[in-house]
């Protein structure tokens, strides 16, 4: 008999099949010789039926054994998964071993992203955040901007922009636009400077005395 199936009595002309999701060995001649491919188990006494691991389980080698839980926080998309390469890590983890034919799902560091699978990790863009664990990272708060690093662990590494200053007088967000007449030149000041004596900013933000133009008409 061809494999998968099986002869078990004197002058049978046709061969049986083995049950759903097992196979055999070429010329088998009982039923005890099927055997559950990979990501099915079978009876602990029996070897049979064939029963699908569940999902986040998986088996890697065909006949008797047991289904395997995926490693911590990694998961499988469906049943019957037959490798470790079936398993998935969660978004906010990166995906270490695969090609060691092991699994170790690592948290994500600050200042990196990491979507889950088999992905690695990635920096986030220059000028944006993340804290460890996450799978986005996150820009700046309106009107601040990362001063000193190029990507960040921490919201508090943002400060207020060119242009923009405290409310909270730290250099810290929440910002706002300088007001009109004052102008602010350095990231992370946490105060606003008066334009020059004669000259008086018309726009908002004002980035620079350049943005301070001489005042015209007559003033008592």
């Amino acid at each position: 008999c061809d494999a998968g199936s099986y002869v078990d009595q004197t002058g049978q002309f046709e061969c049986k099949l083995c049950p759903a999701n097992a196979l055999s060995p070429i010329g088998s001649k009982k039923l005890q010789d099927c055997y559950c491919t990979p990501g099915y188990v079978g009876d602990p006494a029996t070897g049979l039926p064939c029963t699908a691991c569940k999902i986040n389980y998986y088996k890697a080698n065909p006949g008797i054994g047991s289904c395997v839980a995926c490693p911590p926080k990694s998961f499988t998309y469906l049943t019957a998964s037959s490798s470790i390469q079936d398993c998935y890590c969660e978004p906010g983890y990166y995906a270490v071993g695969l090609d060691q034919g092991q699994l170790t799902c690592e948290r994500c560091l600050p200042g990196y992203f990491c979507k889950g699978g088999h992905a690695a990790m990635a920096r986030c863009p220059t000028g944006m955040w993340s804290t460890a664990g996450n799978d986005t990272c996150q820009e700046c708060p309106f009107g601040s901007e990362l001063a000193d690093v190029p990507q960040s662990g921490t919201v508090q590494d943002c400060l207020c922009a060119r242009g923009y200053y405290s409310a909270n007088n730290d250099a810290s967000p929440p910002c706002a636009p300088c007001p009109t007449g004052f102008f602010k030149a350095s990231t992370g000041l946490s105060s606003c400077l008066s334009c020059p004596a004669g000259t008086y900013a018309q726009v908002s933000p004002a980035v620079s005395t350049d943005s301070c133009k001489v005042c015209s008409g007559t003033y008592a």
